[in-house]
């Protein structure tokens, strides 16, 4: 009884491993046909496309787009540079005010002290 149930499964397993394998091995298959074909048709895409000149320059983008690029470009390091600064003196601000803060609080402490 065991033994037969043993061969059951075990040829249970064997079926359930071929219909997976029946059903993987050309889905794979057609994957890397296709696949190669894809890289293929662009690696020949890409050869045409740089024997004609007059495609890669339709390509490239308009010379008042590159201008305008570069001037956002420089606005952006300008504000940049600004906002560094900004920062540097409102944290030195900052720290000035402490430094007031800390030297009316001392002050007091010692009047208190002082009248005790």
């Amino acid at each position: 009884m065991f033994i037969k149930e043993l061969r059951l499964r075990v040829e249970e397993y064997f079926r359930v491993v071929i219909k997976t394998l029946r059903e993987i091995i050309p889905k794979n298959v057609g994957y890397f046909l296709v696949r190669e074909s894809q890289e293929t048709m662009q690696y020949s895409l890409y050869n045409e496309l740089l024997k004609n000149d007059e495609i890669i320059e339709g390509l490239c983008e308009p010379p008042e787009i590159t201008q305008q690029r570069e001037t956002a470009k420089k606005t952006l390091e300008v504000l940049n540079k600004a906002k560094r600064i900004i920062r540097r003196e409102v944290s030195a601000d900052d720290h000035a005010r402490e430094m007031e803060k800390s030297a009316i609080d001392r002050s007091s402490v010692d009047r208190s002290s002082i009248m005790m």
